[in-house]
């Protein structure tokens, strides 16, 4: 893989230019890779944005999850050790059906979940069309999404390709 600068998307943004390209990091690269393919390459071209244009690298640190981790992540601070991290059970999560990552700054070597970067981060997020949690009541400021216009009804609704991915039209 060779790496882009984030200007790299065709007229159409249709993002089809970041394919086969790499964000310089390869745990963010596979966690990509397990997001549903029709956002894949919209969230490579926020991560580059991000990266060649304002010097923030980003790191994706969740993707696709099953609905078992997602259970997981529910427990915390209910019925397991911790703080409440999520309000969303398994199969209630977009993250369960590929549509959306969390990212956190990776600075002087390490994550930095304290950042002040966030609203910088929110809107190059929002530049490349993509919904930021930072906007919400409840506060997910490391959250982005495309949900195509679908409610969470309207996801879990829809039939699922092999890989259990919902198959938006």
């Amino acid at each position: 893989m060779t790496t882009l600068s984030s200007e790299g998307y065709t007229a159409n943004k249709s993002w089809q230019a970041y394919e086969d390209i790499s964000t310089g990091s390869e745990s963010t690269d596979k966690k990509i890779a397990t997001l549903h393919p029709s956002i894949q390459n919209q969230m490579k071209s926020f991560i580059l944005k991000a990266k060649y244009r304002y010097g923030i690298d980003l790191r994706v640190t969740d993707g696709f999850r099953s609905v078992e981790e997602q259970d997981k992540l529910y427990a915390k601070g209910r019925t397991a050790p911790g703080n409440i991290v999520t309000k969303a059970r398994g199969g209630y999560s977009n993250h369960n059906f590929g549509l959306a990552v969390d990212v956190v700054p990776f600075e002087n070597g390490k994550l930095n979940w304290e950042t002040k970067k966030w609203d910088i981060i929110g809107r190059i997020g929002e530049s490349r069309g993509l919904e930021w949690g930072g906007r919400w009541k409840f506060l997910d400021r490391p959250h982005f999404q495309n949900l195509f216009g679908k409610t969470l009804k309207e996801l879990r609704a829809l039939p699922k390709d092999a890989n259990g991915l919902p198959i938006i039209k």
